[in-house]
């Protein structure tokens, strides 16, 4: 509903579709809006539904009228959540207006009564207004259609010649009856003139007990403000006594801060350097666990070589045992029988015995270069022990950490938690400022003294020289001239009816030709007649309910009540200074064509003005128009509220003080403060960036606070 074009042109969808659920916490019906959309094609059209739930039901039922056309859609979006230029201009707040709400000081006197008819809750008569004026159009074109047919058939009734001699017959009657008319005419005109004057008086008189009242309640509520302020300066100076102890407080705790972070600093350092040692250790320890690992492969490896050639040793011993048994000295005769060995069989063995001691040859000088190898590696493997045993006192020893002494720190912190620091610097900022309000709570008390003396003497200007009864006898006087107007209104309006009564007994003295066209044509000039009275009635209606009618009388009386509730929002904001007026009528014309006019003027009195003379709103300036402004338009929420029951429980001011200095967001703040009580809102969200409104706000979520905390 806020945005401009299609609403396609706002979300990536694709035949997908909104929809928000509420209920009704007073009659707990649900209701359901819902809106379809089509996000195929380019035109990327919507179709909009609505349905309610009663309380205790369980099915939706579809709202009537609501057929997937976004006017009947809009339409009750409006009934269930209010006008949207209301909430724009009474509930959500911000800094700059939008280009869619037609500016106070900008518009004309007929677009502040429309603006001002929709604020105040009374826009349905407008309504009525137009339905009205679409009747006196169809009343228009009926009278228009009958009165051709009037034409026609006045034009076929004969005996035209004896109805124009009979006229001229009726013309000498006539013509007393008219100068008669005119006679009462002139009177009329004279006694109007007189009423016009007398009424003139009497809104001069009504002016000046206006301002008479208006001064001495200008003096009754500086003397009510004078009487405040001085209560306002007692507390103030209550508040400054405790300055010097919240400025010690806040020089123990920023100190404290800077003992902590040096502790802080003095921790990390120790803890910095500790883990130096640590790593520093680990470094040694793991080269020097290398060293004993390679050295131990290398022994192992030794180790590994003697086993190898201790093997080959005993095996070479083991063959030579073997060997030296099978090269034994040989013998001529058999072992057995004592015979004699053939040469043949000796020459065998002989051979056989040759053979093996070359093994045995062979076996001895291997064995030999394994000896020689095996004390080669035994000596190796002595070195190898020895080194190990000489790395062995070279262990890497860790060093002891440095220890951190924290007792400053904890009585550090400890400290500081019990001083509370944000609080003692809201409470010196509360004690500081304190000392300016009471000196601009002085020079106010001061201006309110001199308003007095100024209001006084107006009060004693406007009363002099005013006789006692002055204006019930202006009253009496208006009144008998409005008399003697209706009477003759009444002389006026039966001379009428007799010269119609003389025209209608011409008429009858040709009716009875062509009784039946006569007839048709007397019917017709009924139905001419009645649509002429009830487009006239119509006319009427929608003028009554016009801009110029009920809605003005409806104004004229709400004009008080909204200055007085604006009057007062502006007093808790300024302290009196300024007064709004709103004028619905002004006199206008001159000579006999003075007249009352319907207006609408919005005077704005600036106590601090050294003439101190009312001026219209839009001749003020920027920023005092946006202040007069606001409570004009927060008064207009009471005002609804009171005539529709109408009215929205919560309020955003979202960075409505963006522009202003510390004085007028002092006073941007207690602008707030009553407004809230006169509209009894339920909640106000201010979203702001001065620390001077925040620091006068009790509940509030400080994002920069969270974000530093983390």
């Amino acid at each position: 509903m806020t945005r401009k074009g299609k609403l396609q042109d706002h979300f990536s969808l694709r035949d997908s579709f909104r929809e928000v659920v509420m209920r009704n916490a007073l009659t707990g019906m649900m209701a359901r809006f819902f809106i379809q959309i089509d996000g195929v094609n380019k035109s990327g059209s919507c179709k909009y539904f609505a349905f309610r739930k009663p309380d205790g039901k369980t099915e939706w039922e579809a709202v009537e009228g609501v057929d997937g056309n976004f006017k009947p859609y809009e339409d009750l979006l409006e009934r269930t959540f209010g006008p949207l230029d209301l909430y724009l201009r009474t509930a959500f707040i911000t800094q700059r207006p939008t280009n869619n709400l037609p500016n106070l000081t900008d518009a004309t006197a007929g677009e502040k009564k429309t603006l001002f008819v929709a604020l105040a809750g009374i826009d349905y008569l407008q309504q009525y207004a137009d339905r009205a004026a679409d009747k006196a159009k169809e009343a228009v074109a009926t009278a228009h259609d009958v009165e051709i047919r009037v034409q026609t058939l006045e034009t076929a009734v004969s005996g035209k010649e004896t109805v124009e001699k009979e006229l001229r017959e009726a013309e000498a009657m006539l013509s007393v009856g008219r100068q008669t008319l005119k006679n009462i005419t002139a009177e009329g005109q004279a006694a109007k003139a007189d009423v016009d004057r007398l009424q003139m008086l009497c809104e001069a008189e009504r002016q000046r007990r206006h301002d008479a009242d208006a001064a001495g309640t200008a003096i009754a509520n500086a003397s009510i403000t004078i009487r405040e302020r001085k209560k306002d300066i007692d507390r103030y100076r209550d508040a400054a006594k405790n300055r010097e102890q919240f400025e010690n407080r806040i020089a123990e705790g920023e100190a404290l801060q800077e003992t902590i972070a040096t502790e802080n600093k003095k921790k990390r350092s120790i803890i910095e350097e500790n883990a130096k040692k640590q790593r520093d250790f680990i470094q040694k320890k793991t080269a020097f666990e290398a060293k004993v690992k390679k050295l131990e492969r290398e022994r192992e490896s030794l180790r590994d070589k003697r086993d190898s050639l201790e093997k080959n040793a005993e095996r070479s011993r083991n063959n030579i045992r073997l060997y030296e048994r099978d090269a034994a000295e040989i013998k001529e005769d058999c072992p057995t029988c004592g015979q004699r060995l053939p040469a043949d069989k000796l020459a065998e063995l002989k051979n056989r015995r040759e053979d093996f001691l070359a093994k045995i040859e062979t076996e001895t000088a291997a064995l030999a270069k394994f000896n020689e190898e095996l004390e080669s590696l035994s000596t190796q493997l002595e070195e190898a022990d020895d080194k190990i045993a000489d790395l062995s006192f070279n262990m890497p020893e860790p060093e002891k950490d440095t220890p951190f002494d924290g007792t400053a720190l904890l009585n550090a912190e400890a400290k500081l938690r019990q001083i509370n620091l944000p609080s003692a610097r809201a409470a010196l900022a509360e004690a500081r400022d304190a000392v300016v309000r009471i000196e601009g709570l002085e020079c106010e008390i001061e201006t309110q003294w001199r308003i007095i003396a100024e209001k006084e003497a107006e009060y004693a200007r406007l009363n002099a020289g005013i006789e006692v009864g002055y204006g019930e006898k202006i009253a009496a006087g208006l009144e008998a001239a409005k008399r003697l107007h209706t009477d003759l209104t009444n002389r006026y309006a039966e001379t009428r009816a007799d010269i119609a009564r003389n025209e209608d007994s011409v008429r009858k003295a040709w009716t009875g030709r062509k009784a039946a066209r006569e007839k048709e044509l007397a019917l017709a000039r009924v139905k001419v007649k009645r649509a002429k009275t009830e487009m006239a009635e119509w006319e009427l209606v929608s003028k009554a309910f016009g801009k110029d009618g009920i809605q003005a009388l409806e104004l004229d009386a709400l004009a008080p009540g909204i200055s007085d509730t604006a009057n007062r929002i502006l007093d808790k904001a300024f302290n009196g200074r300024y007064r709004v007026d709103i004028q619905t009528t002004r006199i206008g014309g001159a000579g006999k064509k003075v007249k009352q006019i319907e207006d609408f003027l919005i005077f704005v009195t600036d106590m601090e003005d050294s003439e101190g003379q009312p001026s219209l709103l839009e001749n003020k300036s920027g920023g005092e128009t946006v202040w007069i402004k606001r409570a004009i338009y927060d008064a207009f929420a009471v005002i609804r509220k009171r005539n529709t029951n109408f009215a929205f429980l919560t309020c955003f001011q979202d960075e409505a003080d963006g522009v202003l200095d510390s004085a007028a967001k002092t006073a941007y703040a207690r602008m707030l403060e009553a407004s809230y009580t006169e509209s009894k809102l339920r909640h106000t969200v201010i979203i702001t960036h001065s620390n001077e409104v925040k620091a006068m706000i009790e509940q509030k979520f400080d994002i920069e606070e969270l974000a530093t905390a983390g």
